[in-house]
Formats: C-alpha cells, structure tokens, sequence
C-alpha cells in the first residue's frame, strides 16, 4: 500500500487520542512538503508519539510541524517524564536511533533528550524547492 505522507498527520493523531492527549500544532501547509520529506517526517512523528505513550503513558504530547520551501521542515514533539503509570520497558531500544535514520535519509537530523521535565524530539528535514 502506499506509504503515508505528513498530509496524513492529523488522522494519525486522531486515531492515537483515544489513549493520549495529543496537542497539534500545524503551522505550515502539509501538503507543500515533498513526499520523500513528508514521509520520513510522517513516521518520525509517529515512532516519537509511540514512545511517548510507552514511557509516559496517559501523559499528554505536543506536536508542531512547521517550515517552508526553500528552507526546512521542523517537527517537534515534547512529553512531559510522567509518573503516571508503569513505563513499558519492553520495546527494542531502537526507537531513537530509527529516527536518527529516517532524518538522514533525506538530508535531515534529529536531535533528542530531557529539556527539564520533558522529553523532546526536535527533527530539521531540509525542504527543497520544486
């Protein structure tokens, strides 16, 4: 099946409400990005929004998506480091570094780590122009 592209952001975030508060911020139009970009920057945010649900279980998240041609696309998503609930423990521990990868693919990076009481995902794609 075709992969899905940032344009599909909201519906993922949608879905994912159900179990956690998800705060989208958009501020850019999703459907400019190119598909390559919109790709990796789709599945960086949904890898973030999965961790964030295993280690900060009913914690709410923020996404932003922002940028424009000609300079980069940013996503940045925040949790806080909740106590809320047992953390899961259980996954793989490649998560981060999977999303280290995707960034690279198209020229991008990701950066990661607590900000304060937080945890932060802040992903810069470069968004070239048609």
């Amino acid at each position: 099946p075709p992969q899905p592209t940032l344009a599909e952001l909201p519906v993922l975030v949608a879905d994912l409400e159900e179990d956690q508060r998800i705060d989208l911020e958009i501020a850019t139009d999703l459907e400019q990005v190119p598909t390559q970009t919109g790709r990796q920057a789709f599945r960086i945010v949904q890898e973030a929004l999965t961790n964030a649900r295993k280690h900060a279980p009913g914690a709410p998240v923020s996404v932003r998506v922002a940028g424009e041609p000609g300079a980069r696309l940013e996503v940045t998503i925040i949790n806080p480091l909740a106590d809320l609930a047992v953390p899961d423990d259980s996954g793989s521990g490649v998560g981060l570094l999977g999303l280290t990868e995707r960034a690279s693919s198209v020229g991008g990076l990701v950066n990661y780590g607590r900000a304060g009481g937080s945890f932060v995902v802040s992903a810069y794609l470069p968004w070239k122009e048609d």
